[in-house]
């Protein structure tokens, strides 16, 4: 609750002062974590960086506790039905459930990840494409207290953006994925590719995963980032920008394979 009215806070003093010139920001989610007790290397990243947890995992409410008492803020990384294959994970949603039993499967993913200020897909690229089952996903997300939405763009058809915005949800969307390639050098240039994109919109979002490369990566390059004129924020204080700017943003971005959801 503190983090979401201090992003509030900050969205209104840029209203009050909107001449003051703000340098580009980024957003980075770390996601599908819970599962591991060595996705606590999370925890060593610099609290602007979000942690989005998996839902009834061994170490997820631990982890969701330590985030946030370090400054991270805390997302649920809600699993929903991906296209293409058969897949049912732990608290997954699905097109087959009626109203009543998706919403509660949702409820009840959020109360296993404690402080949760938000949300983001997992997979999703068949259930984030029907307006009906994320209309659910929207308004349970209001009626829990406004927790914001991030879309993860597993698809390029999905609405899930579009549907948060009808109901009023802070919201945002993935501009990139650090490390579809688990190498180095590659989650290094997305790095790269992310600070060029807030330059040139003002604002980016990333999703990554906890693997060693990717914690290795941002541990080394996160510090300088100020040295290439854009600024690490938390993702209330991106969306609060993007808000500000009133942006409508249609994402060219091509479509992920479900198998790198």
């Amino acid at each position: 609750m503190a983090e979401r009215a201090a992003a509030l806070l900050l969205l209104a003093a840029v209203l009050v002062n909107p001449a003051v010139a703000q340098p580009p920001v980024v957003s980075i989610i770390i996601d599908d974590l819970g599962d591991r007790i060595a996705d606590r290397a999370v925890l060593e990243l610099p609290p602007a960086v979000a942690l989005s947890i998996l839902p009834h995992t061994p170490h997820g409410a631990s982890l969701a506790r330590a985030g946030a008492e370090r400054g991270h803020e805390v997302l649920l990384h809600l699993p929903m039905e991906a296209g293409g294959h058969v897949h049912r994970g732990r608290g997954m949603l699905t097109s087959e459930l009626d109203r009543e039993a998706f919403m509660t499967r949702l409820f009840e993913g959020l109360a296993t990840v404690p402080g949760a200020l938000g949300v983001n897909n997992h997979m999703g690229s068949r259930l984030t494409r029907q307006p009906e089952q994320m209309r659910w996903v929207m308004a349970s997300l209001k009626a829990y207290g406004g927790l914001f939405y991030v879309d993860s763009r597993t698809t390029h058809e999905t609405v899930a953006y579009q549907v948060a915005g009808e109901y009023g949800l802070p919201r945002a969307e993935r501009d990139r994925f650090l490390d579809n390639v688990v190498a180095r050098d590659a989650i290094r240039a997305e790095l790269l590719g992310l600070v060029e994109e807030a330059r040139a919109r003002g604002s980016a979002l990333a999703i990554g995963h906890p693997h060693p490369q990717t914690l290795a990566v941002l541990a080394e390059m996160l510090p300088a980032l100020d040295a290439l004129g854009v600024r690490l924020v938390p993702v209330t204080e991106l969306i609060a920008r993007r808000a500000d700017a009133g942006r409508v943003r249609v994402s060219a971005l091509p479509a992920t394979a479900d198998g790198a959801e």
